[in-house]
């Protein structure tokens, strides 16, 4: 009988302070990308967290990330904690191989040519986390973004590059 006035107590004082669990809010901050020499770019989806809960969530997002409309890579993030009525910040990150997106690297020095200057880049997933031990709070990302491809000037001189250092290790004999 002890047990269950406790139980009920607990339960009584949980409503009452409205301990339930709410939806954190996550949202895109930006996009940073970087070339990796001249055959791939390294995406960084940064994003931040609010959690207007009394207790800390900790949880981790099962994504994927989509280049030209076509799944690229699928993963799961690390835990990502949110402190109670905080926010934290963490980064999707994916690396890019061009010759992967255009299937050859002639290809996108064709695109380049012809005037393509950026790829389409999606992360979707979501955010699952456990509040309270039992409550399930799933949380849906989606953000896409252009990435700029590498411009003529800077493909001509890697592989401009590329070249001088073949002839100088002497793979390239340019002698007639």
């Amino acid at each position: 009988m002890k047990f269950i006035k406790l139980f009920l107590t607990g339960i009584f004082c949980f409503f009452l302070t409205g301990c339930l669990a709410q939806a954190p809010q996550i949202d895109y901050t930006g996009l940073d990308a970087s070339l990796n020499g001249f055959d791939s770019v390294n995406t960084q989806f940064n994003f931040t967290m609010h959690n207007p809960n009394m207790r800390a969530l900790s949880g981790n997002i099962k994504y994927s990330f989509f280049v030209a409309g076509q799944e690229f890579f699928s993963g799961q993030s690390d835990q990502i904690n949110a402190p109670a009525n905080g926010q934290t910040a963490f980064t999707l990150r994916q690396d890019i191989s061009f010759e992967k997106v255009f299937g050859s690297m002639a290809e996108l020095v064709n695109a380049i040519a012809k005037g393509q200057q950026s790829i389409k880049v999606r992360v979707a997933g979501e955010y699952r986390a456990k509040a309270l031990g039992f409550i399930d709070i799933p949380i849906k990302i989606d953000q896409e973004a252009d990435v700029s491809l590498p411009d003529m000037k800077a493909i001509e001189a890697e592989l401009s590059r590329q070249l001088q250092e073949q002839i100088r290790q002497g793979l390239i004999n340019l002698s007639f």
